[in-house]
């Protein structure tokens, strides 16, 4: 006989949604972004997290990282991880971890660092953030920090990077946009003057060729920091309408 009742689905492996559907694996892709994750939560294995799911934000409790966070997601003491990752936007571009985050040194690693719009969207284009003023109503949720590097390994590439003197993300909104502006800015020059390419151009990497006109495809989503000693950071990039394989 047939019944109304309908037994609850069974809960979401929680622990692949973190490794494998989160915009750190995503970007960093495995084995990297377990290493990255072992480093940023050295009081926790990845595997064994228990990460907290509420819609596509990515929790965990304040005692997983090493510092001691003065903004949590809620009373609860959690802090923000990752986000799920939207595929049908585009490509979450994938990187390589940097040179400098391969040693072996124990580091104290700020948590990943995301955008956002006041309406709570995750997210900024590149040409909006070109393009910010004092009324732009952008959020960052993240640490502060100071002088740094940036660092980007698009596909195909060398590592392009740039130090940014005086990067805070605590200082107001005034700040906060003046950070957007500057990795906006960075990326824009990866994109106006790329390093030259190694001599292999498959159609692999044939297809992440870069120019100008990406630019207008490029929404920045947040800033891993990959290293503290020096204090580096990756841009987290995802393609809007744009597609690509890995």
């Amino acid at each position: 006989m047939y019944s109304s009742h309908q037994s609850k689905p069974s809960p979401r492996p929680i622990q692949r949604n973190l490794l494998v559907d989160g915009y750190i694996a995503y970007t960093l892709q495995p084995p990297a972004a377990t290493i990255y994750l072992s480093r940023l939560l050295p009081n926790s294995t990845a595997d064994r997290l228990e990460p907290i799911f509420n819609q596509r934000s990515i929790l965990i409790r304040r005692t997983m990282l090493y510092h001691d966070f003065r903004e949590t997601h809620d009373s609860q003491g959690l802090v923000l991880l990752d986000y799920l990752v939207d595929p049908t936007i585009g490509t979450v571009v994938p990187q390589k971890l940097p040179s400098v985050a391969s040693s072996g040194a124990r580091q104290m690693l700020q948590a990943p660092f995301f955008f956002t719009q006041s309406d709570g969207s995750l997210g900024i284009a590149l040409s909006e953030a070109l393009s910010l003023d004092e009324s732009s109503p952008l959020n960052q949720r993240g640490s502060e920090s100071n002088d740094a590097v940036l660092v980007l390994s698009w596909p195909g590439y060398p590592e392009y990077a740039r130090t940014q003197a005086g990067w805070n993300t605590r200082s107001g909104n005034g700040a906060n946009r003046q950070l957007s502006q500057r990795v906006a800015y960075f990326l824009a020059s990866f994109f106006e003057n790329p390093p030259a390419k190694p001599g292999r151009n498959d159609d692999e990497t044939a297809q992440w060729a870069v120019g100008p006109s990406w630019k207008d495809h490029i929404m920045l989503v947040g800033l891993l920091q990959v290293s503290s000693t020096p204090n580096v950071w990756m841009p987290i990039i995802q393609l809007h309408g744009l597609f690509r394989t890995y």
